[in-house]
């Protein structure tokens, strides 16, 4: 459907009465009574329809006088340009391959338009959900206050301690409209990406499900390291009007995956950086994707989410713990994104991230290299008119037009309504009646168009008709 331009000014005839009637108390403070029928109320009422005419009028801004708005500011016509977006792939049957797949750039995705990969793209056998550590309000702290000072003498914290909630963000790979602050609403200033390998048929199968998938993001027997294919939507904030807007900083993060110490069972972390040339993000400042090589599969680990095994699940400086356990059963990694050591940054909204993501844009190429397009037309437009200083046809519009209507794709004749404005009663010069056009008769290559104006017009009042009138636009 057509993109309606915001109105000028929304106010209708009933809101110009109130409006009206709302000013007699200051103007003539005698008149007390403005009822129906009074010869002053009429009076009022007729302003109102004049004004509620004007202002349809006004909110009409022709095309044509958006172009020569914009033309005055310096902003020419840009090119129509393709659909564009990040969509997060996952398998059909993600138990049938537990294996790593590269998709090219430019294949093709299944779906209802056809939308095809804009770059490379690394399919691995795992989802991801994203966790944040959310701060405790001031009511839930002082209602957790003997748990939370009960669980830090279990786990022999010394100093102050603070609760968190382990909070999903993007649940079930949706976005969140107005954006999320995973840094301000988190007690670690991070954001944790859990990797989970299928379910398996029965929890007794889940492990060697797990290790298949952990094998995959290791690279398997190829020897070289997976990628993990980020996307990422930032909640930028629109600029105020008028306001010089330059190109935006980019987010100093770092991004870090769960590994254990040589021979320990203790936590520690590796640092990933991203494949040079592929944040096309550009720093968190637009939508894009990153890719990240993973370590090797004797690299990946998760600590034990269960508390009877590992009594510091989910404490300090580990992965936040999650109350699910069959989930729980099928992590396989955790990743994390946290302000880089040394940067002021407090804040990253976003409106979603997830992985095995891909950049795409609507396009379909053809067979022979080239490409597809599907062009959307109007059948037929309404015949607009406006003042002007001399008379002039818009040629350009009657030839595309006309070859619409040569080619055979107007299937029914349309007409303007000199009564769709108002205004136009009181202007009958300007009032375009109807508009037609037809193969001519005499040569087949050319298109005849009649246009008809002032409907007040009849038979009678020839032969001579009043002329056009020279101040006015007609097209």
């Amino acid at each position: 459907m057509p993109i309606v331009p915001p109105s000028l000014d929304d106010r209708r005839f009933d809101d110009l009465v109130e409006d009206l009637i709302a000013r007699i108390p200051a103007h003539t403070p005698e008149w007390t009574n403005p009822r129906q029928g009074d010869p002053g109320r009429t009076l009022l009422e007729l302003f109102a329809w004049l004004g509620d005419a004007l202002l349809y009028r006004a909110n009409l801004i022709p095309e044509r006088q958006r172009l020569v708005f914009l033309k005055l500011l310096g902003q020419g016509l840009r090119a129509a340009q393709p659909a564009r977006g990040i969509v997060g792939l996952s398998y059909a049957q993600p138990l049938a391959d537990l294996r790593a797949s590269s998709l090219l750039p430019g294949a093709r995705l299944k779906g209802a338009q056809p939308f095809e990969t804009l770059g490379e793209t690394t399919v691995l056998p795992v989802t991801g959900e994203a966790y944040i550590k959310r701060k405790l309000t001031d009511s839930e702290a002082a209602r957790m206050a003997d748990v939370i000072s009960g669980l830090s003498r279990v786990h022999r914290i010394s100093g102050a301690v603070q609760g968190y909630e382990t909070l999903a963000v993007f649940g079930e790979g949706r976005a969140e409209a107005g954006g999320f602050d995973v840094f301000e609403r988190s007690t670690d200033r991070a954001l944790w990406i859990a990797l989970l390998a299928p379910a398996a048929p029965s929890p007794l199968e889940q492990l060697d499900v797990n290790d298949s998938a952990r094998a995959a993001l290791g690279g398997g027997d190829t020897g070289v390291p997976s990628l993990l294919s980020l996307g990422i939507v930032p909640a930028l904030p629109l600029p105020a009007l008028f306001e010089e807007v330059g190109p935006l900083a980019e987010v100093p993060v770092v991004w870090e995956m769960v590994t254990r110490k040589a021979g320990t069972q203790s936590l520690d972390y590796l640092t990933l950086e991203p494949l040079p040339g592929s944040d096309t993000s550009r720093g968190f400042t637009r939508p894009g994707t990153l890719r990240l090589p993973l370590p090797g599969q004797d690299d990946i680990w998760v600590p034990s989410n269960q508390v009877g095994v590992n009594p510091l699940a989910g404490v300090g400086d580990a992965p936040p713990r999650l109350d699910d356990a069959a989930r729980a059963a099928r992590l396989v990694g955790w990743l994390r994104v946290r302000p880089r050591p040394g940067s002021q940054v407090q804040r990253l909204p976003l409106t979603w991230l997830g992985i095995n993501a891909a950049e795409v844009d609507q396009h379909e190429a053809r067979a022979d290299g080239g490409l597809a397009l599907s062009i959307h037309h109007r059948g037929c437009r309404y015949v607009d008119w406006r003042r002007a200083t001399s008379l002039q046809w818009r040629r350009e519009l009657f030839v595309v037009e006309g070859a619409l209507v040569a080619a055979g794709t107007l299937s029914a004749a349309w007409a303007a309504n000199h009564r769709e404005a108002p205004i136009t009663a009181i202007d009958t010069k300007a009032d375009i009646t109807d508009w037609f056009a037809f193969v001519s008769y005499d040569d087949p290559s050319k298109v005849t168009m009649i246009m008809n104006v002032d409907p007040l017009l009849k038979p009678a009042n020839g032969p001579n008709y009043v002329p056009f009138d020279p101040e006015i636009l007609y097209e």
